[in-house]
């Protein structure tokens, strides 16, 4: 795992990019935000490849959604145009109450591109990889 410090990085063997939230501030948003550039230079999108990223937020407590989701999207429209259309596959790993859930699906429909999928697990990190995992 990779230090930040307010949001821990891995890339696993399988292809997984996991953030571990230490904390729930748009600081520690901005530091995601600068793990996916970094992402994004090592690890440029293949044509048709499926990118798959676990956020890990229990750990952080809620994080602020809606910066999260504009800032994402701000980041997708300033890449290259195959992030525009690459399947994205997120899996969020939560212990907040299900209101947060339902805010956040809210924010995806809103800020989301049509290739995106998000599915939330709470307190079920191995259930998280089994769904990026599988087709």
């Amino acid at each position: 795992m990779t230090q930040g410090k307010f949001c821990l990085y891995q890339r696993h063997d399988n292809g997984i990019h996991e953030f571990i939230f230490t904390e729930a501030t748009t600081e520690a948003v901005d530091e995601w935000i600068g793990w996916l550039d970094y992402i994004a230079t090592h690890y440029p999108v293949e044509d048709g490849a499926k990118q798959l990223g676990l956020i890990d937020s229990r750990r952080s407590g809620p994080l602020p959604l809606y910066y999260v989701f504009r800032s994402a999207g701000e980041w997708i429209q300033q890449r290259d145009p195959a992030y525009h259309h690459a399947p994205i596959h997120m899996a969020l790993v939560y212990s907040h109450p299900t209101f947060y859930i339902n805010i956040a699906d809210y924010l995806l429909r809103t800020f989301g591109t049509p290739n995106t999928a998000m599915r939330f697990f709470r307190n079920d990190r191995d259930g998280a990889i089994q769904w990026l995992l599988s087709d």
